[in-house]
């Protein structure tokens, strides 16, 4: 069984990151999307998955296009809370 005072560690330090002057006007999901990209970045990119969408148009193929996600769920809870408490230092 995972620890549970993760979570009140890494919600606290969410919490400290979006309250800063320079994240307070985001959306979670705008932060939360900032910070995935940042914590991918960091790694350089293991985390994206590339790969091509297909553009239909009336029932015909029309394009291809390359497109890339980011895929954190597998990562540990002490990744991304050693992550977070980078990220907050370097905002204060």
């Amino acid at each position: 069984m995972r620890e549970l005072e993760r979570i009140d560690r890494i919600t606290n330090l969410i919490n400290q990151i979006w309250k800063h002057e320079q994240h307070r006007d985001l959306r979670f999901h705008q932060l939360i999307s900032s910070l995935e990209s940042d914590f991918n970045k960091e790694n350089r990119n293991i985390y994206s998955n590339e790969f091509y969408k297909r553009e239909d148009y009336q029932n015909e193929v029309v394009a291809f296009q390359k497109t890339s996600q980011i895929d954190l769920f597998y990562v540990e809870d002490d990744k991304t809370e050693k992550f977070l408490v980078a990220y907050l230092d370097k905002l204060k």
